[in-house]
């Protein structure tokens, strides 16, 4: 995870969103698309949720939470709508996890996935994996996709961040 902790610090993911220390390992891929952190996707191939599968230290008798956000909201230059939510799925039975199954469909959405759609420059697309300490219900699901920020969100509701992984995307892009 060396090299993948390189391009977290170098794309000013880690510590500036979050700071922690992954010890599991999210492969989340779109199509045929493999979010590897940096990786520049096509915000076209990006509109349905993709799969996500987790590998490493899983606890079988915790609960996950998935969370997509983007902190460049509008643009890079002026974030100031950052971050801007994309997706939540809690209560991630670590059952399902530790077999290496897609977990995308296999919690609880809190708030339905909706693709990237940067309007200018290059936005990072950020999946983070939370350890849960208790259930999340409905009501922990923030009223509204701008101007979230999930290190406070996890804070507040007893979670630890153990795996990451990013892309990125911008309007008219050009690869995968």
């Amino acid at each position: 995870m060396a090299s993948q902790g390189n391009e977290l610090k170098a794309f000013k993911v880690l510590p500036i969103v979050i700071d922690f220390q992954p010890s599991v390992q999210l492969k989340v891929t779109y199509g045929s698309s493999e979010v590897v952190n940096g990786v520049a996707l096509r915000p076209e191939g990006t509109q349905e949720p993709p799969k996500v599968i987790i590998s490493g230290h899983v606890e079988k008798d915790a609960k996950y939470t998935l969370v997509v956000t983007d902190p460049d909201a509008p643009s890079p230059d002026d974030p100031k709508f950052a971050e801007f939510l994309h997706w939540i799925v809690a209560n991630i039975p670590g059952s399902e996890a530790a077999e290496e199954k897609d977990i995308s469909h296999a919690g609880e959405e809190l708030m339905p996935y909706t693709g990237p759609a940067p309007p200018m420059g290059v936005h990072r697309y950020i999946f983070i994996l939370f350890k849960q300490s208790q259930d999340l219900s409905k009501e922990a699901a923030p009223e509204d996709r701008k101007l979230f920020k999930v290190r406070q969100w996890a804070e507040e509701h007893g979670l630890t961040p153990v795996g990451i992984v990013f892309f990125t995307a911008e309007k008219g892009g050009n690869r995968n």
